[in-house]
């Protein structure tokens, strides 16, 4: 009995010491959740404040459209963009895109292909070079420029394609140098001595490249990636040119995303985006609400893409060189004219992407 008594007056004094714990443990972590809660709003609106003031743009718009987006992502399998280069000169203002590269990305898995399309590709259809449907497709609808080119890569890969972008060599050079540099590996040296000069001589100089890391600015970029007149077998075609392209375009993204401390990502993001707004001619227009639908976009940006071209040399050649019949230019063609070889390639370079 005796010990009957003691356990209840032992249980009367240690519950209520315990329900004083759990409470103090309570109030412990209810201030504890609220003060992460507190400080990832802080930091959510001074990002957003950061982004906003790098970027030109009122904080409210900025909400408004990344609200808009998360609400609305995409949901297609594929998403695509064409990057056409113009390689316009002082001595030479050209509408002729030069560099034609169709990027896809599989929302579901992240992975990627980088896919050119040679500039000298003959277009029977059309009785001209694919490097020049930009021009006939501006002369024709200078309200939408990109619509013959468009289609007729769709048609071409069966991929449709959802933004394209038109990027001048200067704004390749200006968003190179904006970056501070980017890191290319040479996987061979190679000398070009009849590379074209840009201060409307129409003369030529002597660019030149050593095997090895290299640190190139804006203007040693786009001579590496414009270069395709070298003695080198390996380096002076238009395949090895768009190698370098691609090389470039790697560099660039490796350089936007590499690591920085974390106070200023938010604010450099913002610059970047008010870069490309100003300077890079994009349809559709992308918008933060845009971004924000890309939900896929930060596994996309981690991984390594797969790269290709059209090969029109060798036993696995897609291509075969040609003379047009119309203006007796030198051309790439499909072989035996099957225009579907190019899709097949395509189409079976993309389920590696799975």
């Amino acid at each position: 009995m005796a010990n009957k008594k003691t356990l209840i007056m032992v249980g009367q004094k240690v519950i209520p010491f315990l329900v004083q714990i759990a409470k103090k443990l309570a109030i412990f972590s209810l201030l504890v959740v609220g003060v992460v809660i507190f400080f990832a709003v802080f930091l959510s609106f001074w990002a957003g404040w950061q982004f906003a003031r790098g970027a030109h743009l009122k904080p409210a718009a900025l909400y408004h459209d990344l609200k808009w987006g998360w609400q609305h992502p995409d949901r297609n399998q594929y998403h695509s963009f064409l990057l056409l280069g113009l390689d316009q000169r002082p001595d030479n203002p050209t509408l002729l895109t030069d560099t034609i590269l169709l990027v896809t990305v599989n929302t579901k898995t992240g992975k990627s292909l980088l896919f050119s399309l040679p500039r000298d590709l003959w277009l029977e259809d059309q009785r001209t070079k694919i490097n020049a449907l930009y021009y006939y497709g501006r002369r024709r609808d200078p309200q939408h420029p990109f619509g013959l080119l468009k289609t007729t890569v769709e048609r071409l890969t069966g991929q449709k394609i959802d933004q394209v972008a038109l990027l001048t060599m200067a704004n390749v050079r200006d968003l190179i140098d904006f970056l501070g540099g980017i890191d290319i590996y040479v996987e061979r040296s190679f000398r070009d001595s009849h590379f074209p000069r840009d201060d409307g001589s129409h003369g030529v100089r002597t660019v030149s490249f050593q095997k090895g890391w290299h640190h190139f600015s804006g203007q040693r970029a786009l001579e590496y990636m414009r270069s395709r007149k070298s003695s080198n077998p390996q380096e002076g075609n238009d395949l090895a040119r768009e190698r370098r392209q691609q090389e470039v375009l790697l560099a660039l993204e490796k350089t936007i995303i590499k690591a920085r401390p974390w106070w200023q990502i938010p604010y450099f993001l913002g610059q970047m985006y008010n870069f490309v707004q100003k300077n890079i001619l994009i349809r559709p227009r992308v918008t933060l609400a845009t971004i924000a639908q890309w939900r896929w976009l930060r596994r996309a940006i981690k991984q390594q893409p797969l790269r290709q071209e059209l090969l029109w040399q060798g036993d696995a050649a897609i291509l075969e060189t040609g003379i047009d019949p119309y203006y007796g230019s030198w051309i790439l063609q499909p072989r035996r004219g099957d225009y579907g070889l190019i899709k097949q390639f395509f189409q079976t370079q993309l389920r590696h992407l799975q």
